[in-house]
């Protein structure tokens, strides 16, 4: 559900098994499962929606209904990690752009935003590194 390599300590796996499940609570509105990714907008170059096929480019598409399933999918992992800290686990890790005001103010319009089709296709910058922070 991100776009470039992330460090081992900061995927949750919980969080990203759901998220990539066709069973998942959320697959029946369309926010986990498979998705699909292509070089270019008309969708005609599919790639595989695995980090090795990702990586290997600097911008794929995907349509918008993956951009609002990458958003619920990185506030999931957010809320999960405050979970994990407030049971007192340490070492937890998340995502560098999920502690930033702008994402979250991004993602927002990404997820309340009406009038796009859900098919329509999105440019997706593949960040290479996902940078972890501690919380």
């Amino acid at each position: 559900m991100m776009v470039g390599w992330t460090a081992p300590d900061c995927v949750d796996s919980y969080v990203l098994s759901d998220s990539l499940s066709n069973t998942s609570e959320l697959a029946g509105i369309k926010g986990a499962g498979h998705f699909t990714f292509s070089v270019t907008p008309d969708f005609t170059e599919i790639i595989q929606q695995d980090v090795d096929s990702i990586t290997q480019h600097d911008w794929l598409y995907a349509n918008w209904e993956f951009h609002k399933a990458h958003c619920a999918y990185v506030w999931r992992v957010l809320a999960n990690a405050l979970e994990r800290k407030r049971k007192g686990e340490t070492n937890v890790y998340v995502y560098r752009t999920l502690v930033t005001y702008e994402h979250a103010v991004h993602c927002s319009h990404v997820l309340l935003e009406r009038s796009r089709s859900l098919a329509a296709p999105t440019k997706i910058q593949i960040s290479g590194t996902n940078r972890c922070v501690l919380l």
